[in-house]
């Protein structure tokens, strides 16, 4: 193996290492229920699946950057602990009044009240 081989490979493990050590970090985080409680309030002000749309570009940029971050600690949450993660996001949907499917709980109530 050529020396510029084995340096590549060694720098890849060593990537893979703090990889694998961050998300081992990132699940412990989120077993406690303060770690969950922060990651949750970080995707409810990122808002990463809300439309970053405005009149404004400067608003839609900062609106996409905030997505962005947002949907990257997502990502990071699922793959350190999936089961953690998605019983964080019934939470977050459950504090913010939304069902299952993400409507609105609050409107659907609300129309059944004027019927």
């Amino acid at each position: 193996m050529e020396p510029q081989d084995r340096r590549e490979r060694r720098t890849r493990e060593k990537l893979e290492e703090r990889q694998a050590a961050f998300l081992a970090d990132l699940a412990a985080l989120l077993e406690t229920e303060g770690g969950r409680r922060v990651f949750a309030r970080l995707l409810r002000e990122t808002r990463p699946f809300a439309s970053v749309f405005s009149d404004n570009p400067l608003e839609m940029a900062r609106r996409e950057g905030e997505r962005m971050v947002g949907e990257t600690w997502r990502r990071y949450c699922a793959v350190a602990d999936p089961e953690r993660y998605l019983a964080m996001e019934r939470d977050i949907a459950r504090q913010d009044g939304r069902g299952p499917a993400g409507r609105e709980m609050r409107e659907t109530l609300s129309e059944d009240d004027e019927a």
